[in-house]
């Protein structure tokens, strides 16, 4: 599937944003600690980083978060970004 060749072709950390069917929306870092299921089933993705996106557009890391696991059945979609387009200077 497009899902698992997306995520084993991932091989350094990668910036997603996560949409979910109702519309709202999860920034995070999927690196070497997040995972994505490759059970047809069992969909899910452990992102180990969350981040807020301010209204400038900057991506800020949520305190004490400890990452996220969402079930696949309510992802709708997924964007991936790498370091040097989202930027490293708010870590």
């Amino acid at each position: 599937t497009s899902w698992d060749y997306k995520f084993s072709m991932i091989s350094s950390k990668k910036w997603i944003l996560v949409t979910l069917l109702d519309g709202s929306i999860i920034a995070g870092e999927f690196g070497t600690k997040a995972f994505a299921s490759s059970v047809d089933n069992e969909r899910d993705i452990y992102i180990e980083h969350i981040y807020n996106i301010d209204e400038c557009g900057e991506w800020r890391i949520v305190d004490r978060n400890d990452g996220i696991l969402i079930k696949g059945e309510y992802i709708k979609c997924i964007e991936f970004w790498n370091d040097d387009i989202r930027g490293e200077k708010n870590e």
